[in-house]
């Protein structure tokens, strides 16, 4: 792992690199602000997966489907759900 020093340098470069001067909806490529930060991609990766994992299909999970199309997010602090009106299509 880098020294928070040599991090911040490499973000500094990195942002001031031309091909971020534009967003991604312009240039359609999204930044890595980990792979910046010096992290190694297959740790970013299994950070990811472990993530989704949890929130998704874990013992602790937050998020539950309910039926076709419906799911709710679990607010385990206040023990009620978190829901949208959202329609997926």
């Amino acid at each position: 792992m880098k020294s928070d020093q040599d991090c911040t340098k490499d973000i500094k470069d990195n942002v001031e690199n031309e091909a971020w001067k534009k967003g991604a909806w312009e240039t359609v490529k999204y930044r890595n602000v980990f792979l910046d930060a010096g992290y190694k991609k297959a740790d970013i990766d299994a950070k990811l997966v472990k993530a989704y994992h949890d929130v998704f299909e874990g013992p602790n999970r937050v998020y539950f489907e309910v039926g076709d199309s419906m799911a709710y997010v679990s607010d385990l602090k206040n023990h009620d759900a978190r829901t949208e009106d959202c329609h997926m299509e």
